[in-house]
């Protein structure tokens, strides 16, 4: 199995029309003006599966893991989800795309992050995505409109 794409969205993807909708592509780079506070965004995930590998249920967990600390455990976020693949039919070759998985993502951050949200599916990595998140303080006496 490996991941087709996976791409973070502004919003979760909707269904419109039996055509999954993306809407804005987020660069995953939040900011924040207070910690601890939390992000809300979308990801589309899809999966293939190659020739060789079998049908069954397949667990997919997403991960954090921060960028500049070796051997540090990373932390699930949200339940793991199945991923169930069908049998072929005798005659098929090549891979077999699976329904994408749209994603509705919340998280929590009690200070700056720099690293990457995982893919990991049977407990292998498969993908990952850079995540930043910054404190971002506007002084009072600026407004957002003004120059520095």
């Amino acid at each position: 199995m490996y991941i087709e794409s996976f791409i973070l969205t502004v919003d979760p993807p909707e269904v419109r029309g039996g055509c999954i909708s993306v809407g804005d592509v987020h660069e995953g780079v939040f900011t924040l003006n207070r910690f601890p506070d939390s992000i809300e965004s979308g990801a589309l995930l899809e999966f293939a599966l190659d020739e060789d590998d079998g049908p069954g249920t397949y667990e997919v967990q997403l991960l954090l893991e921060y960028s500049r600390l070796e051997n540090e455990p990373q932390a699930p976020v949200g339940d793991p989800f199945a991923i169930d693949a069908i049998e072929p039919s005798e005659d098929w070759w090549g891979p077999r795309l699976l329904v994408p998985q749209r994603l509705a993502l919340r998280l929590r951050f009690w200070g700056e992050f720099e690293g990457y949200l995982v893919v990991s599916v049977n407990g292998q990595e498969l993908a990952e995505k850079a995540l930043r998140v910054y404190y971002n303080d506007i002084p009072e006496h600026l407004g957002p409109d003004e120059p520095i």
